[in-house]
Order: C-alpha cells, then sequence, then structure tokens
C-alpha cells in the first residue's frame, strides 16, 4: 500500500521541480507567479521527491525498497513529461492532485 503514495509525491516533487525551471514555467503559464519564489519551489520539489524516497525504503527491505523506487521515480519522470509535452497547462493541476492524495495515504497507513 505504501507504494501509491510514494508514487504520488515523487510525481508531485518531480513536477515542482520541473516548474521551479522558468522554460517550464512559461509553458504551465504560471511564470509571474511561481518565479519569484523559485527558490521556494524548488526546495518543495525536492522535499517530496526525497519524501517518496524516505517512506519508501523505511517500509520493508530498504535495498529492494530502494530498486522499486528507481523504477517508480522513472515512471514519475515518464507521466511528468508527458504532461509537460502534450499539456504543460495542465502541470500545476497534476501536481496538486498528486501531491494532497499522496499526503493524505502517508497518514491514513
Amino acid at each position: 500500500m505504501i507504494a501509491l503514495p510514494s508514487f504520488l509525491l515523487a510525481a508531485a516533487g518531480l513536477g515542482s521541480l520541473s516548474l521551479s525551471m522558468h522554460r517550464h514555467a512559461g509553458q504551465a503559464g504560471v511564470a509571474q507567479r511561481l518565479l519569484p519564489r523559485q527558490t521556494q519551489v524548488r526546495a518543495a520539489g525536492w522535499a517530496l521527491f526525497l519524501l517518496s524516497l524516505t517512506i519508501r525504503i523505511t517500509h520493508g527491505r530498504w535495498h529492494l525498497e530502494l530498486v522499486e523506487w528507481i523504477a517508480q521515480a522513472g515512471l514519475a519522470a515518464g507521466c511528468v513529461t508527458l504532461t509537460l509535452l502534450y499539456r504543460p497547462r495542465w502541470l500545476p493541476f497534476v501536481i496538486l492532485g498528486t501531491m494532497v492524495p499522496g499526503l493524505l495515504l502517508i497518514f491514513a497507513d
């Protein structure tokens, strides 16, 4: 059950990291609002990404969980990339739509 919140938080973290870049923030149409807070958005992205890793390796055998998390991170990166390619304006909503349920599932577990 810990795989789903880990994936959701990894996707939210990678999406936040992509929005901290000027090019992707411009694609998503949030450059004026997010670029003054670029450092905070980048820190939030790394925090979500590392939280995803932390909750994954603390449940069960850490070396197997690490390998599974790397695969999940690749899948999450692919999802963020496809969102940026085909619907870049959806990215802020995708981040919120993955971060909130991911955090709720952590605390529900």
